[in-house]
């Protein structure tokens, strides 16, 4: 569901309809865009600060808040929508797992700058908690896109069909059948028919796990181009 649908009864009509505007015209700049914190400025008559804070990625409830004086009246301002839109388009996974939203106290805090060695302390902090939460999202990420493959093959349970692979046929090579194994432990059973489609939207969607950009590893990336390759190869020349 888009921001738009799901958050619309918070505001009223002509707000989201001025808040829309700001955002057609690109007047909403992120300042920090980061898994549990977005910091805004919004460039209108006045300039305003929004924010966006959560206590991780996967959590449902964020607050938000702005500086202006709508705000601190206690309302969902233009500002507001307008950087809900901007997130919906530029960073979508911030929102991905929100059901939930609450007002602030209509005083926006934002990041101020540090000594240098609480900088570092801070980075320090922030490194190892950034690679807890990214461990936890890859495993949540992992367990929605099982469930995705569920639902779109008529409910058949994944289970079922992974043990379909347990006897690949004897002709496969060694490799050939752990890359079609590898595929199946991460929710793509390719059963005995490989096509160049499911490789690549297989491949498309694990790179949203795996890649290094969205919490995964350079291993984690490696080895899934390299078992994607080797079906690839072994699709084009064999025909299975």
């Amino acid at each position: 569901m888009s921001s738009e649908k799901q958050w619309e009864h918070f505001f009223k009509p002509e707000v989201r309809k001025q808040g829309q505007e700001l955002n057609r015209r690109g007047a909403v700049s992120l300042s920090i865009a980061g898994d549990a914190r977005i910091e805004a400025f919004v460039r209108a008559s006045t300039g305003a600060k929004v924010s966006f804070t959560t206590e991780s990625i996967s959590s449902e409830l964020f607050t938000v808040d702005c500086n202006c004086s709508a705000a601190g009246k206690g309302q969902f301002c233009k500002h507001i929508w307008a950087t809900l839109m901007k997130v919906q388009d530029s960073h979508p996974d911030f929102l991905d797992a929100k059901t939930e939203i609450e007002k602030g106290s209509g005083t926006a805090q934002f990041s101020q700058p540090k000594s240098k060695p609480l900088q570092t302390e801070v980075r320090t902090q922030a490194a190892e908690a950034l690679k807890a939460r990214q461990s936890e999202y890859r495993k949540e990420q992992y367990q929605r896109q099982k469930a995705r493959l569920k639902n779109q093959r008529d409910g058949q349970s994944l289970s079922a069909k992974s043990s379909k692979l347990a006897a690949f046929a004897p002709e496969h090579p060694a490799d050939v059948q752990m890359a079609l194994k590898y595929f199946a432990e991460n929710g793509f059973p390719m059963e005995e028919s490989i096509s160049e489609e499911n490789l690549r939207n297989a491949k498309r969607l694990l790179s949203r796990i795996f890649h290094p950009d969205k919490g995964g590893t350079h291993e984690e990336i490696l080895t899934l181009n390299q078992n994607f390759d080797i079906l690839l190869e072994y699709s084009n020349g064999r025909g299975i």
